[in-house]
């Protein structure tokens, strides 16, 4: 069994000036962060194509390489992926991305004394950078789950920018 790798491919959430974006890096024994293989970006999935190309060009040589993975929407305190010698994440299945948010809505909701949905909608898109697509996506995996309900009455979203 392999103990250590040789290096680390890192993808983390970083949370500067409340703007949430995913930093991939790689790290050698000493936790060195090596020249060249960092990337910056506010999409995961660009984050984790990133990591993957990081990963296998440096399998390609006879070196023992692990990955973190940090998921996107995971509540706090729940870990990430860490795997040696394979790539610890594939691409997020759609559906658990959905349902990972929804479980972040209920978190807000049961932590907060006097919960606002609205409120609580919004800091959920704006942590997460939805574009109008996925916040329609996110509002109806709510209303799927009977988290929120659905009105018959009112035509636009209950929920506005």
């Amino acid at each position: 069994m392999i103990d250590n790798p040789d290096y680390t491919i890192n993808l983390e959430a970083k949370d500067d000036a409340k703007t949430l974006y995913y930093r991939v890096s790689v790290s050698d024994t000493d936790g060195n962060v090596v020249k060249g293989f960092t990337h910056r970006t506010e999409n995961y999935n660009e984050a984790l194509i990133y990591a993957q190309t990081f990963f296998d060009e440096l399998t390609k040589s006879n070196i023992v390489v692990a990955s973190y993975i940090e998921q996107p929407g995971v509540i706090a305190g729940q870990g990430a992926l860490y795997a040696i010698g394979s790539f610890a994440a594939t691409s997020p299945n759609e559906d658990e991305f959905y349902n990972s948010l929804s479980e972040e809505f209920l978190e807000h909701c049961r932590r907060e004394p006097n919960p606002d949905v609205n409120i609580i909608f919004r800091k959920i898109v704006n942590r997460h950078k939805l574009n109008l697509y996925k916040e329609s996506r996110l509002l109806t995996k709510l209303q799927q789950l009977d988290i929120i309900e659905e009105s018959d009455d009112y035509n636009e979203h209950w929920i506005e920018e």
